[in-house]
């Protein structure tokens, strides 16, 4: 009676063991949880201590990213979305502390790229994108995220449906609407037993969230592809895929900026992300890097946007740069509208009252890399844009306060002065603004002591002076002044 008497004691304080355990499992879930993965979490702790009751060492090396990882790899569909949710959820908790984003991402990169089922949980990942897939709007949304992280990793050519897969982030906002699975079961419902298509039609508030989920896993996309197209052979994939550089253009080829409004409207941030993408398309390498140059310079709506973004004086720096970016490298490629552009860049340096400072240096060196690499066919279309143009460079060396404008109207000076050989009026005019440039700039360099030192050389002696001195001198002060070169 005694043994039994204790065998029942012992039973229920095994049982009161067990029930503290479990209270204790689901505080320490809904702490560590946010609140949003409790199961997920109750789980990882339960199957941990499950297998540290067999193997104390079951729970080295192993976290709540590396369950989720063995979640996302598993056969079940239910334990694969909450996999992504977990992963999800550790990218959102790491970005909520912005000290922590990196670690905790580049651990979650190492985990998932080190796993040895790495190439399925990667295919999986990618599945979830696709529009027409089994899984609904917010485990694309959540997938879309962890493969962000994931991009400068994968090889496109290990995934041969992975390109299409991700591509469908970047499609329109109808099929948008349409991806989730039960909703398209019930849009077919209502078709056929419904004749009135105002049924169909979402409410305002609906619509309104779906239009910004739209946009936010557009962005997403675009993301993607552009750290995809950081490598060659992506680039290569992404060329060859049918279509996928007319989607990426899609909103420079409508222009989507909203003219009316200060900030071009809600869709500004997709037109920069669709002009960051092409600026690296633009940027490959080789024959591939040949063909997208020539698809993109092929299409007349992107470039009339990009002429656009130039001229327009609400668009933001970013728009200006992307553009001059893109646009320089189809110059340098493509039989575009050479002269048109150059003049532009002219006309967006030389008049302090148009772009932004930071526009007006970006303009002014890629004119200066035009110049050296264009030769005398370049240096006459910039010095015969305008009667003043000389004037204004050289002015922009004497007066202009901002550095990299300076040294950016120096090199252009140099090249012209190097290529442009035609003995005409414009020489004259440049060897004449050189002349009176020359002793202010070089006095400004060497203090005004040097004037008349310098007065007293001839003319001829200060025009043939190597201008790489003068830019050495530039430098020279640059660096004293502490100011970060050009």
């Amino acid at each position: 009676m005694n043994t039994l008497y204790y065998l029942a004691l012992l039973q229920g304080v095994i049982f009161c063991y067990r029930f503290i355990c479990a209270q204790g499992d689901k505080r320490m879930a809904e702490r560590a949880a946010f609140g949003v993965l409790v199961d997920a979490f109750s789980n990882y702790v339960r199957t941990t201590r499950r297998g540290c009751e067999v193997n104390p060492s079951f729970a080295k090396g192993r976290n709540l990213i590396t369950d989720g990882i063995d979640m996302i790899g598993s056969t079940s569909p239910v334990d694969c979305i909450l996999g992504v949710k977990v992963l999800y959820t550790a990218i959102f908790q790491a970005e909520s502390k912005m000290r922590d984003t990196s670690k905790q991402c580049v651990l979650m990169k190492h985990l998932v790229l080190s796993a040895s089922s790495s190439t399925r949980i990667l295919q999986k990942l990618l599945e979830m994108l696709h529009s027409r897939g089994l899984h609904g709007r917010e485990t694309r949304h959540q997938a879309a995220k962890i493969v962000g992280h994931l991009a400068f990793n994968i090889s496109l050519e290990q995934f041969p449906q992975g390109i299409q897969h991700i591509s469908s982030l970047i499609g329109t906002f109808g099929e948008y609407s349409r991806a989730e699975p039960y909703q398209r079961d019930c849009i077919l419902e209502v078709f056929e037993h419904h004749r009135d298509a105002h049924s169909l039609l979402p409410s305002p508030e609906t619509y309104i969230k779906l239009q910004r989920d739209y946009k936010t896993l557009l962005l997403r996309g675009q993301h993607i592809i552009w750290r995809l197209a950081s490598d060659e052979n992506n680039c290569r994939v992404i060329s060859c895929t049918a279509d996928l550089v007319s989607k990426i253009m899609a909103p420079v080829c409508s222009d989507l900026l909203d003219h009316t409004t200060d900030d071009h409207g809600a869709w500004s941030d997709i037109v920069e992300g669709s002009l960051a993408v092409m600026s690296q398309l633009t940027s490959a390498a080789g024959e591939t890097g040949a063909k997208l140059r020539h698809e993109i310079s092929s299409c007349k709506e992107a470039i009339s946007t990009m002429v656009g973004i130039l001229e327009c004086d609400k668009c933001n720096e970013k728009l200006q740069r992307s553009a001059i970016w893109i646009l320089t490298q189809l110059y340098m490629d493509a039989e575009l509208g050479k002269e048109d552009f150059v003049a532009m860049l002219v006309d967006m340096f030389t008049h302090d009252s148009k772009p932004p400072i930071s526009v007006r240096a970006y303009a002014g060196g890629t004119l200066s890399v035009l110049c050296f690499h264009g030769g005398i066919s370049c240096a006459t279309v910039v010095i015969q844009t305008s009667d003043d143009v000389v004037h204004n460079l050289t002015k922009l060396l004497v007066d202009e306060k901002n550095m990299a404008c300076r040294q950016a109207a120096a090199e252009i000076l140099e090249h012209l002065c190097t290529h442009y050989t035609k003995d005409d009026e414009r020489l004259g005019q440049l060897k004449e603004a050189m002349r009176d440039a020359m002793p202010k700039v070089i006095g400004a360099i060497l203090g005004a002591g040097a004037q008349t030192y310098i007065e007293e050389k001839t003319q001829e002696d200060m025009f043939a002076k190597p201008t790489t001195e003068l830019q050495e001198k530039l430098d020279e002060i640059e660096w004293k002044k502490g100011v970060p070169g050009y």
